[in-house]
């Protein structure tokens, strides 16, 4: 018989075997109807880009779009969002890559069903990091014809990023040409204006120190390296240098901003009118500044006429860049012999919480873990009821609005929320809209991942359930992603040790059963700031250069999963916080580490937890992880009058038995006959083991 598949059907016809579908050079399958030759949604925005691109003179080819803004972001504002609007793919991570008769996209693992759900038939997906996917600048050199060059906008490209393709692509005799005037631009007749949200001052009750001190420390460090002056232009150094919090990025509380820090003098470049206020020129002390803390604000466009008056009134100064953070534009307004390049301190010192942050942080994760219990004790109940408008979408805005109405401090979410029924899991950065907004099934897997940003802290926390009992497989898969989040948890490690290093820890339950996932175990947390902070990491692979060592103070997730498309997610998320350790011993007086746990929401024992998987120390550990929830969580609840919350926790929060063949600690059953006979057996082991050292 004769197959044909059309848009995602099989139908059958008589005759030999057809597949009407196509494999890319790099292994992927386009979709069926792209046979079809219909028209496409990104057609006329690639024909016009194509038209400005063949218009531009140095004989380039290629366009290259990243996904980020001027100042390297992860999280861009919708008028940064170029790559999106030429490509239609959402996710956060990925680069678009346009020659004059091809279209290719690059993202990595979280992202792959992704891109293959929104990219239309003009592109093609290269799934990065897969052995059989060419790099872009390969890529690059296998499409472009002899002497052709390839354009990218200086601001939107790392001096890492740039050098790196210029040295690749000039291996095959073509060039990296800036243009300063965005290609994008010229398509996207209706961009959005740059945002211009207020700025929020924080005081001393949520920094722990001053941006005196700060700028202080960073002078500091210039005078060790013997630099005439440090650009910062990652936003949320800005923030964090000057105490100060903005609303131009979704979920991230930064604003646009440049700072340039010199041995006697501090420049911050910024729209004027965010200055004005009252409360902002007090906290700056911009009318009655003193000595070298005094600040000069210049418009925010004016950053490279600044670092260029720098240039000339230091020939012979070095400046401080950071390669990972700062665009090629910035690079390219200094001499050579005035770069100083190398990862900035502020990335460190800002990790590296301090005790009033920290509190801060201990404060939040209390208060939002309280509310998830709120929120779940409802879901729980409305789910079963299986309604039609209870769906992706709905019950997250129901968690949002519950975070409005409880907590003042509360000031939006820290990333767009992750609420995925079923298949929808499976897409590790799932984003329910109009089009795939699922109703809610109690049959099938639900993974929430949610988190906010409030005055005191950053929250970020995944579980999944379910409402129903789950299958053998189910529940095999969700504890084995628990065991690996609990393996890190407990885990400790000597002071110099990378996140690299311990990764193992939390993936070993699944590559036992030959299962994997296709993520970092574990992301840095800025305290009301990026939701994913450097310089420390937890992931597989060696550390890079500009990666740090687990160090006290820094906060990161401790988040194993495993996903199966078509089918479901798993997903589970704790926050923790790297403090010293107490060991009995300190081998050579070396200091060593571990985490203590800042989130504590009860993770699904009723329906998805296999106990019998659990070791004995993971057994202990989850009684305890529950015991604390009680205590810290309860006490909150109780307080708040959330009863419903209060009561949903205390089910999901009963003690397991600490051996299968045992009840919960604390039976009466297990604290009389069966101590006595594991004393009467442990007694009878030690004279043994005493009759064979005597002999």
């Amino acid at each position: 018989s004769k197959w044909e598949i059309i848009c995602g059907r099989l139908k059958m016809y008589p005759e030999q075997v057809t597949l009407r579908f196509v494999v890319s050079a790099h292994g992927d399958a386009a979709k069926p109807e792209c046979q079809q030759n219909l028209p496409q949604g990104t057609d006329e925005k690639l024909r016009t880009l194509r038209e400005h691109l063949a218009a531009q003179p140095n004989n380039i080819h290629a366009y290259v779009v990243p996904a980020g803004d001027a100042h390297q972001s992860e999280y861009i504002a919708p008028y940064s969002m170029r790559r999106k609007f030429i490509s239609g793919f959402t996710g956060s991570a990925g680069t678009a890559i346009v020659t004059r008769t091809k279209a290719a996209l690059w993202t990595d693992g979280r992202y792959f069903l992704q891109g293959a759900d929104e990219l239309d038939c003009n592109w093609i997906l290269m799934k990065a990091g897969l052995p059989e996917t060419p790099s872009q600048t390969a890529w690059l050199n296998q499409e472009l014809p002899a002497n052709a060059n390839v354009g990218v906008d200086p601001f939107l490209f790392s001096i890492n990023t740039w050098l790196a393709f210029e040295k690749a692509l000039g291996a095959q005799g073509h060039k990296m040409i800036p243009i300063t005037e965005n290609l994008i631009d010229k398509v996207w007749v209706d961009k959005p204006n740059r945002p211009d949200a207020a700025l929020i001052p924080m005081n001393f009750t949520y920094t722990g120190k001053s941006w005196k001190n700060k700028i202080d420390d960073v002078r500091a460090e210039l005078r060790a390296k013997k630099n005439v002056a440090m650009i910062v232009p990652a936003l949320d150094n800005v923030a964090w240098l000057l105490n100060l919090r903005g609303d131009d990025v979704p979920y991230n509380p930064v604003f646009f901003s440049y700072v340039i820090v010199t041995l006697n003098s501090i420049e911050f470049y910024v729209d004027e009118n965010k200055v004005r206020p009252a409360a902002v020129r007090s906290h700056l002390e911009l009318d009655n500044c003193v000595g070298q803390h005094c600040i000069t604000v210049r418009p925010y466009n004016q950053i490279l006429s600044g670092i260029k008056a720098i240039s000339d009134a230091n020939p012979n100064g070095k400046v401080w860049l950071s390669p990972r953070t700062s665009s090629y534009a910035l690079y390219n307004q200094l001499k050579p012999e005035q770069r100083y390049m190398a990862t900035s301190p502020i990335y460190l010192a800002k990790s590296m919480k301090n005790e009033v942050e920290r509190q801060r942080m201990r404060e939040t994760y209390i208060k939002e873990s309280a509310l998830y219990c709120q929120f779940m004790a409802w879901l729980s109940k409305e789910i079963l009821k299986k309604p039609d408008n209870l769906t992706e979408m709905s019950a997250d805005k129901f968690m949002e609005n519950m975070r409005w109405k409880a907590f003042p401090d509360f000031k939006g979410l820290s990333f767009a929320t992750i609420s995925a029924v079923g298949p929808n899991g499976a897409i590790i950065h799932y984003k329910a809209s109009k089009k795939t907004d699922t109703k809610l099934d109690p049959d099938q897997l639900y993974l929430l991942d949610a988190g906010g940003q409030y005055l005191g802290g950053t929250t970020d926390t995944t579980r999944t359930w379910k409402f129903t009992p789950g299958t053998a497989y189910e529940r095999e898969c969700f504890t084995r992603v628990l065991m690996g989040q609990i393996d890190l948890a407990r885990a400790v490690w000597p002071v110099g040790t990378h996140g690299r290093v311990i990764d193992i820890l939390a993936r070993l339950p699944l590559f036992r059963a030959g299962l994997q996932y296709r993520h970092g175990t574990g992301h840095g947390i800025g305290i009301f700031l990026n939701v994913h902070e450097g310089p420390g990491r937890i992931t597989s692979g060696v550390p890079a250069y500009y990666e740090k060592p687990l160090a006290p103070g820094m906060f990161f997730s401790d988040e194993p999963g495993y996903y199966e498309a078509g089918k479901f997610g798993i997903r589970l998320e704790t926050v923790v916080m790297v403090k010293k350790a107490k060991t009995p011993y300190n081998y050579e007086g070396m200091q060593f580490l571990e985490f203590e746990t800042m989130t504590f929401v009860p993770i699904d024992a009723i329906n998805l937890l296999n106990v019998k998987m659990l070791s004995r120390e993971q057994r202990v550990w989850l009684n305890q992880y529950n015991v604390d929830i009680r205590d810290k969580v309860g006490k909150f609840l109780k307080e708040r009058n959330w009863e419903e919350g209060y009561n949903w926790m205390l089910e999901y929060t009963k003690p397991i038995p600490l051996s299968d063949d045992a009840p919960p600690n604390g039976n009466s059953a297990y604290s009389s006959t069966n101590t006595v006979a594991i004393a009467l057996m442990t007694a009878t082991l030690m004279m043994v083991v005493n009759y064979f050292n005597r002999r």
